[in-house]
């Protein structure tokens, strides 16, 4: 969303959404994105007539883009016990899920989210 939105620092992000670099995420970021779209109009981000395009081009990520997504059922179980152990929601959980099972670095935001990734032992990078 940083990149699309283009928040601080969505440059960093483009490196990180080539073809070259192969990159996968859980589904449920469909859902976090469209999510993200509907604060950002509440809090006066974008108009609300902006929503469309923009999820337009999140869409185009997923199906034509470079990003490829994985079910988060495959990484529910790993995750909860990462949520559980780690005192974090399941869904924030479910993204290190994925990129531990897959050996992948975590590309975040998020600064808490990549802090408990290496603490979980997979390598975060923060943008």
């Amino acid at each position: 969303m940083k990149f699309l939105l283009h928040e601080y620092g969505w440059q960093d992000v483009h490196p990180y959404l080539t073809t070259a670099s192969s990159p996968t995420t859980v589904d449920l970021l469909v859902t976090e994105s469209a999510n993200v779209l509907g604060k950002s109009v509440r809090c006066g981000l974008i108009e609300k007539e902006q929503v469309p395009e923009l999820f337009s081009s999140i869409e185009l990520l997923y199906t034509k883009g470079p990003l490829a997504l994985k079910p988060a059922l495959q990484f529910m179980a790993e995750a909860l016990n990462i949520a559980l152990s780690r005192d974090i929601p399941v869904y924030d959980a479910l993204f290190i899920a994925q990129a531990r099972s897959d050996h992948a670095t975590l590309v975040t935001a998020d600064r808490e989210l990549a802090l408990c990734a290496e603490k979980c032992g997979v390598t975060a990078v923060l943008v």
